[in-house]
């Protein structure tokens, strides 16, 4: 049914032929429709009670009505087309990236506002992703945690270079944040993507 949906939407509007985000979720709604994830890795794991399928038919088992699970499920919908959507750009924009040889091993630079490229870029194997907002210039450093990945020396550096950006080194030594949209007042740094690289090349 999803597909026939799928197929009927870009009859009227052509212009979803091309949509990707659309054609991930029409995939996986029949993936699991014919009950494809029979052949995921651990798939009797509790984590996929988290999937959004499993939420819809677990809603029953609470009490709710089936309009209030058409309603939820709506909601929902719209909200993983969304992440399908920000997913897809991310994807696009990690090969506009900066690879380079961190002290911890591979790393990625990127200048763009989609924050989905850190954890996307983690997950494809970079052991630390640096960030920077091309509309506010804030700067995000993330290394995959558990790896003994320590960016005390990074902050020390960046201090003495950039004094007057508002940085914070998280307690677990994993993220080295420069501001954020969400809090005014924040001063964004004024290195470059590359100065930062720079910096973190030349870490021991």
């Amino acid at each position: 049914a999803a597909s026939l949906v799928r197929d009927y939407l870009i009859e009227i509007h052509p212009e979803l032929e091309e949509d990707e985000a659309l054609a991930r979720m029409s995939a996986f709604a029949v993936e699991i429709d014919h009950f494809g994830e029979i052949d995921w890795p651990e798939p009797n794991a509790d984590r996929y009670l988290f999937q959004l399928d499993e939420v819809l038919k677990n809603l029953k088992s609470v009490g709710k009505s089936d309009l209030e699970v058409v309603e939820f499920g709506e909601l929902a919908l719209d909200a993983v087309y969304g992440g399908f959507g920000v997913r897809v750009a991310a994807e696009e924009e990690l090969e506009r990236g900066i690879e380079f040889e961190s002290p911890w091993g591979r790393a990625l630079g990127i200048v763009t506002s989609n924050d989905e490229v850190i954890k996307f870029g983690q997950k494809r194997g970079y052991r630390v992703v640096v960030r920077k907002d091309p509309d506010v210039g804030n700067v995000r450093i993330k290394a995959v945690p558990g790896k003994k990945i320590d960016l005390t020396e990074i902050y020390e550096k960046i201090m003495s270079l950039d004094p007057e950006g508002t940085w914070y080194l998280h307690p677990a030594k994993t993220m080295l944040l420069n501001g954020s949209r969400k809090h005014q007042g924040q001063v964004p740094s004024k290195l470059s993507l590359q100065e930062v690289i720079d910096l973190i090349k030349s870490a021991k």
